[in-house]
């Protein structure tokens, strides 16, 4: 039996050099039949098409493509890609449509002031707003065609606003959230698929990417809060900041304002850590980064949220505080969607990124 011959020159090995070589020929390089189970093959046709990484998903090793994420550059856009881009559409219209609802009343009552009610519109519900940022990079990946966890991370910021109004006693003021959650319920499960599909991550990774993201847009708008009663109070100590990092609230922290301030902190460091080891993912410590930074980011809203409280004095009365169940809920969403990310899916998908991914055209040993 005559022994194998390494790749012709000039193109990469495809996999590390202690493995067998693929077999030649004169014509050049045959096809090394690949682990997926359907007999696809796996070719290189020359130089013009290097093969770059391979991706892991739930029927083998997805061939990815410089510029492809596993998929080939002339693929058209699939139905899940379409129901995806579909539903953040449908998520951002529906907020909008609320948000003008939410402010017609003063709009139309013929107040003098209006000029400053459609400022405080524009600002506070648009330009200033975590859901509408979250949801426009949420729409450019998808027309990019990318990978991402924006969708998800929608879903989980409005979540923790329904959680943050449970627990001051203001779910009435809940209702257009609790709205638009039902467009982005089955717009966060496509996503999930789609990413699954385009670089072979499991959902696990998403969820807790999308946290992150969440969390890191959440504490974001926390501090420009603060920073704004700051301006136009011209000190900290009125600034009614309640439980779950909500500004403002009828329900209000009763311990000095620097520990929510520090623990919000905390959940701000945590989930930009986590969001890095999503950015790098061939990284030898990226999944640890998410792992930790995702549930060290969780735990301290969580914290943030069991900080005992005391009614403002600008308690209108209407509702009831109900922290018990607010915590509980809060909770489960948290650590339900950051844990996953340490179960053996996620670690599969970021081993075969540190394995497989060939930065500049050569292949990167394990």
């Amino acid at each position: 039996m005559s022994s194998s011959q390494p790749p012709s020159e000039g193109l990469p090995p495809p996999y590390p050099s202690h493995g067998p070589a693929w077999p030649t020929s004169r014509e050049g390089p045959a096809a090394r039949p690949s682990r997926v189970g359907d007999g696809d093959r796996e070719q290189q046709a020359g130089p013009d098409v290097v093969l770059r990484s391979r991706t892991r998903t739930a029927r083998g090793l997805r061939p990815a493509y410089a510029g492809g994420y596993g998929m080939s550059a002339g693929s058209g856009r699939g139905r899940a890609e379409t129901a995806h881009l579909v539903g953040v559409c449908v998520s951002v219209v529906l907020y909008l449509l609320l948000t003008l609802v939410s402010y017609a009343p003063a709009l139309t009552a013929g107040r003098t002031d209006s000029g400053t009610v459609i400022l405080d519109m524009v600002l506070r519900g648009l330009l200033l707003n975590p859901f509408m940022w979250i949801m426009a990079g949420a729409f450019v990946q998808v027309i990019r065609r990318r990978p991402t966890a924006l969708s998800a991370a929608s879903l989980i910021l409005e979540s923790t606003v329904v959680v943050a109004e449970l627990s001051t006693g203001q779910l009435y003021l809940s209702a257009p959230s609790l709205v638009v959650l039902l467009a982005l319920v089955p717009t966060a499960i496509v996503s999930a698929r789609v990413n699954r599909s385009l670089d072979g991550r499991p959902v696990s990774i998403t969820l807790a990417a999308g946290a992150c993201i969440a969390l890191i847009a959440r504490q974001a708008a926390t501090f420009m809060s603060v920073l704004f009663h700051l301006m136009e109070l011209g000190t900290l100590l009125p600034v009614p900041l309640g439980p779950w990092g909500d500004v403002a609230s009828t329900v209000r922290v009763s311990l000095p304002l620097a520990i929510p301030l520090t623990i919000s902190l905390i959940c701000l460091a945590g989930a930009l850590v986590g969001i890095v080891g999503v950015l790098f993912p061939s990284g030898r410590e990226a999944r640890g980064f998410l792992v930790a930074g995702s549930l060290i980011a969780a735990c301290a809203l969580i914290v943030l949220g069991a900080l005992p409280t005391e009614v403002s004095p600008l308690f209108s009365g209407r509702g009831r505080p109900m922290p018990v169940p607010a915590f509980v809920l809060g909770t489960t969403l948290l650590l339900g969607m950051s844990t996953p990310a340490a179960l053996g899916a996620a670690r599969r998908w970021f081993a075969e990124q540190r394995r497989t991914t060939i930065p500049d055209g050569r292949d990167r040993r394990g």
